[in-house]
């Protein structure tokens, strides 16, 4: 198994992406929470602890996720696709909560 050496541009376009990527997270996670758990008698959060939440979780299954990455991807490749998987359970998080 070899590893695939990423270009500079690759790696320039992965750091910009990284911010972007946590506020994602952090965003989608407590606008979820404070529409679907919040609910439920739980208090509401703001970014920071979403952004918590985030880490929190990834840690906790960070093993699980060293297991599960495909070969062949890129970094780049990956990011984007946890962004865009952020932003798909937003959407599907927002219509499930303006069509209750």
């Amino acid at each position: 198994m070899t590893k695939k050496e990423i270009s500079t541009k690759e790696a320039v376009a992965v750091l910009l992406l990284f911010p972007f990527a946590l506020a994602t997270y952090a965003i989608s996670l407590k606008m979820l929470w404070n529409w679907f758990v919040a609910t439920l008698g739980f208090p509401t959060i703001n970014a920071v602890h979403g952004f918590g939440i985030s880490v929190f979780v990834s840690l906790l299954l960070a093993g699980k996720a060293n297991q599960t990455q495909k070969e062949g991807v890129g970094p780049l490749t990956q990011m984007v696709g946890l962004i865009l998987g952020a932003l798909l359970c937003l959407g599907v998080g927002w219509i499930a909560h303006h069509f209750q």
